[in-house]
């Protein structure tokens, strides 16, 4: 108590002491104030309500996850499609690979073809020479053209690619293979019934 009479009596503790009591009383007027108007929770910093800016920043959460929930369906979807395509690529792989490997047996069986038609062909003359020849001397009571035409005593003389030479009772005879039966074309080998 001695300190507080000292400061009273040298005139300068009642100054003093009034200086301190508004010192006190602006602080606690800023401090008041700032909590009226930053620290209330019904205000923002920029003055606005706080009720309002949360609604908005809700408003804002609303929109960004319809954003994402629309981004995961698209995502979805082009997954799904990127699938499809990577399974088309594949298809389209293996039908190219079947279609190179079905032009490759295509190029072996026509190489195969021309093969067996170039010894179908020798086989066809062999064979016509052999049965030409084989006709030659041949004897025959009678043979009729398609017209109607018989001979008599007929034996072949010759046979060959213009039709059959041969002799009979009245003479010597060429009978092209037009106007023989369709067996004896078939037994010469003769092209005229293809």
């Amino acid at each position: 108590m001695g300190m507080l009479q000292d400061i009273s009596e040298n005139g300068r503790g009642g100054s003093l002491g009034l200086v301190g009591v508004i010192s006190c009383a602006f602080i606690l007027g800023v401090c008041t104030l700032w909590h009226f108007l930053v620290a209330d929770d019904s205000l923002t910093a920029d003055g606005r309500d706080a009720g309002s800016v949360v609604r908005q920043q809700e408003e804002k959460i609303r929109d960004l996850k319809a954003d994402i929930e629309f981004a995961r369906k698209h995502r979805a979807a082009r997954e799904e499609t990127a699938a499809e395509a990577d399974g088309l690529a594949g298809r389209i792989r293996k039908i190219e690979e079947d279609k190179a490997a079905r032009a490759k047996t295509a190029a072996e069986l026509t190489a195969s073809i021309a093969t067996a038609e170039s010894s179908l062909a020798s086989y066809q003359e062999s064979y016509r020479r052999q049965a030409w020849q084989a006709a030659a001397g041949e004897k025959l009571t009678s043979l009729t053209l398609k017209s109607g035409r018989s001979y008599q005593d007929v034996t072949i003389s010759r046979v060959t690619s213009q039709g059959m030479e041969i002799t009979h009772r009245d003479g010597l005879a060429r009978i092209s293979p037009a106007d023989l039966d369709p067996a004896w074309q078939q037994r010469f080998d003769w092209p005229v019934s293809r």
